[in-house]
């Protein structure tokens, strides 16, 4: 993924696709903190942890694709 300018009080969704040996994963029962997506500043301890129905959204489970949004309050 190239790089992303984010700006502060904007609402950003990423997408994803959870893949092994470059198969997508059914994660279509995965729940909670089973994927977390951690987003913080080098060499400042505040981080943000999204976890599924907290920030992760599974879009398509079963093809493995998940949307993280970083809501407008957390950029």
């Amino acid at each position: 993924m190239a790089a992303q300018t984010i700006y502060q009080g904007d609402l950003y969704e990423l997408p994803y696709t959870i893949k092994l040996n470059g198969t997508a994963q059914d994660i279509s029962t995965w729940t909670g903190s089973e994927i977390s997506y951690r987003v913080g500043i080098d060499g400042n301890e505040a981080m943000i942890e999204y976890t599924i129905g907290s920030g992760i959204t599974l879009t398509d489970g079963a093809n493995g694709i998940i949307t993280v949004t970083l809501a407008a309050a957390d950029t």
